[in-house]
């Protein structure tokens, strides 16, 4: 037998679906996809109404035997399967293993290693949202081991890559007056990391010096000194705010869009003029951040410092990725920056800041943007182009 380790962190232990009183079903503006199998059960199945519905609601396609069939949305965009209560009849009747892999398994995530499991959940839920940003304890990993007859069929963890990880997690997890400090300490361990590693692969000892003497640098004032000589650039606001805006122009009726639709037509109002008219909607909202949104923040201070703890865990910055940890990390403050913008305009709009104004614009933006649909692949992928600019100014965005 094997020992593998799971790690998930604590939000996960608390998360429950909430069903019906979800703000915003899972089971909407979705595209869900059958294996033959259970394509099958459903069309045979002894309940008439899902035999209804199969046969009437789903489309067979036979691209492979795990994409067999398709579940349409109806005319409400609702998966055809919800009963008056929102609930889902497949789950009541049939149970949990008559589910296709997604809705079984959605919103929770795992990263696979060969001796252990790296488990999360995706901010396009609401719930796990709250759960995320309002727990103090949210992001405290939890260690468990299992014994199974051979390890998963996956690569080895790299020890460098993981203590990294935890490295960046470790700076973030520091509290310091604005987490743009965090997130300039961040970008200089991720950059003298990368730099060492392109030397010869970086020791552990390393890894482990530059984590403390960084922290040590950025609780002596190091971080909030170097932020305060960087210039906004308008250029990349620019290019980002053009990037929103085409996405959102094109991005048909998925779950989320919208709820999202409503925070980004609000912010992209400011930006619909001239040089000098953006200028001062730059201000505008720089202005409604700091009067209502800090104080805001600074009543919950779990939530900047979670989200981006959250991004360090659930997307393995710096472990077995395709991108460059630097670039990676672009791509965590580009989504932050447009967070923030998001929230300032609604801010100023509205002249205050609630936490349902602050789960609906994170959750509403992750699940824009994390969806399969082709218009949000290509968002990813243009944002991608911009993090790995040689030249990208991801400072500019901290300022």
């Amino acid at each position: 037998m094997k020992e593998l380790l799971i790690t998930q962190p604590d939000f996960m232990e608390t998360f429950s679906c909430v069903g019906s009183a979800c703000r915003e079903h899972c089971c909407h503006g979705q595209n869900v996809t059958l294996d033959r199998n259970r394509y099958q059960k459903y069309i045979k199945s002894p309940y008439s109404e899902i035999k209804r519905i199969a046969v009437t609601q789903i489309s067979v396609t036979q691209a492979s035997l795990a994409s067999w069939a398709n579940i349409n949305p109806d005319s409400e965009g609702n998966c055809p399967f919800l009963d008056e209560q929102r609930l889902c009849q497949i789950y009541k009747h049939a149970g949990v293993n008559a589910l296709s892999n997604r809705c079984a398994t959605y919103p929770r995530i795992e990263h696979i290693y060969k001796n252990q499991k790296i488990k999360s959940m995706s901010l396009s839920c609401p719930e796990v949202t709250r759960q995320v940003l309002f727990s103090t304890d949210a992001l405290t990993l939890r260690f468990s081991t299992i014994d199974q007859y051979d390890y998963y069929k996956a690569a080895d963890i790299v020890a460098e890559e993981r203590l990294a990880n935890r490295a960046c997690a470790a700076i973030a997890a520091n509290p310091q007056p604005n987490i743009e400090e965090n997130l300039w300490t961040i970008n200089r361990f991720l950059q003298d990391y990368q730099r060492c590693n392109d030397v010869g692969k970086i020791k552990m000892v390393e890894i482990d010096g530059l984590r403390t003497g960084l922290i040590s640098a950025m609780v002596a004032g190091k971080a909030a000194r170097a932020l305060m000589t960087v210039e906004p650039d308008p250029v990349i606001r620019g290019e980002l705010l053009d990037c929103l805006r085409r996405f959102m122009t094109n991005l048909p009726d998925i779950r989320g869009k919208k709820r999202l639709s409503v925070y980004t037509n609000t912010l992209l109002s400011y930006f619909i003029n001239g040089q000098a008219e953006r200028y001062q909607a730059k201000q505008l909202l720089t202005d409604a951040w700091c009067e209502y949104a800090l104080p805001f923040f600074s009543q919950h201070t779990s939530i900047l410092r979670n989200y981006f703890l959250y991004r360090i865990h659930h997307n393995q910055l710096a472990m077995a990725d395709a991108l460059p940890a630097t670039a990676s990390f672009n791509l965590y403050v580009i989504d932050y920056f447009y967070l923030k913008a998001l929230i300032s305009a609604h801010a100023n709009k509205n002249q205050q800041l609630t936490e349902v104004d602050v789960i609906n614009i994170i959750y509403s933006y992750h699940a824009c943007s994390e969806s399969i649909d082709s218009t949000s692949q290509q968002f990813k992928q243009a944002l991608m182009d911009l993090a790995l600019r040689a030249d990208f100014p991801l400072l500019s965005l901290l300022a």
